[in-house]
């Protein structure tokens, strides 16, 4: 029996589901000055470091659930409710690595 049976699924293929945000109250429409400590040009008050490491976090995720699937067949994938370009990604790479071995076969 494989890994892929014995173990749960890993958190990263459930839907996360987060609690609902309260409403906000109303803000008054008169806004002041910018402060020295504000974003400029428009960026997050996380800078540009947070956005870069938010970036890598997403990136490493991905590359992580690429990981996990590698060996996993797309119906399995679709009943462990992976999302559908995790399972296109899976069998496009399946599909090239079959034609890049078919030259093997006609021998």
């Amino acid at each position: 029996m494989s890994a892929h049976t014995c173990t749960s699924p890993s958190p990263s293929f459930r839907p996360l589901r987060q609690p609902p945000q309260p409403a906000l109250p109303p803000t008054s429409t008169v806004r002041s000055a910018p402060t020295e400590g504000a974003a400029v040009d428009g960026a997050s008050p996380r800078g540009w470091l947070g956005k870069l490491w938010a970036a890598y976090c997403r990136r490493r995720e991905a590359s992580r659930l690429r990981n996990l699937a590698v060996d996993m067949d797309p119906h399995i994938l679709q009943d462990v409710g992976a999302p559908s370009w995790l399972i296109n990604e899976t069998s496009l790479q399946r599909d090239l690595a079959r034609l890049k071995h078919t030259d093997y076969m006609r021998w």
